[in-house]
């Protein structure tokens, strides 16, 4: 499987995590009109590698995973859901599908609040080192 369904298999099953989010973990964007809190997750890029005239499937990838929360009261739960999104993710790996997650690094956060729409927004970026087959 791609490794953005891995990354959905890895999240939705983290129970401390779903128990803050439910089901509303969401590649690309938020539906419209979605209960807040919710994650979205998206690639921003990638590097492949090649080997000695043929690829080797492995990549680098760089993701985005977005917390969404309603209003200022929302962020601490914004950031109880950071926590449990990075205890998901940090250092995990996994083997034996189509796609092996070699190893996965945070490499920046950043808090936001959206005044327009009155939405905590609060964002970290992960690199993926993983290998399709």
């Amino acid at each position: 499987m791609p490794v953005e369904q891995e990354i959905y298999t890895r999240l939705s099953a983290y129970t401390d995590l779903t128990d803050l989010v439910n089901t509303r973990i969401y590649p690309s964007q938020l539906p419209q009109n979605t209960t807040l809190p919710a994650i979205t997750y998206r690639r921003v890029s990638s590097s492949r590698f090649s080997a000695m005239g043929a690829d080797s499937g492995v990549v680098k990838g760089r993701f985005q995973f977005d917390i969404w929360g309603n209003g200022v009261a929302s962020y601490k739960s914004c950031v109880d859901i950071r926590t449990e999104l990075q205890a998901a993710l940090q250092r995990w790996s996994t083997s034996g599908g189509s796609t092996d997650v070699f190893d996965i690094f945070l490499l920046n956060e950043i808090d936001l609040y959206e005044t327009v729409t009155e939405t905590t927004h609060l964002v970290i970026d992960y690199e993926i080192n993983y290998k399709e087959s």
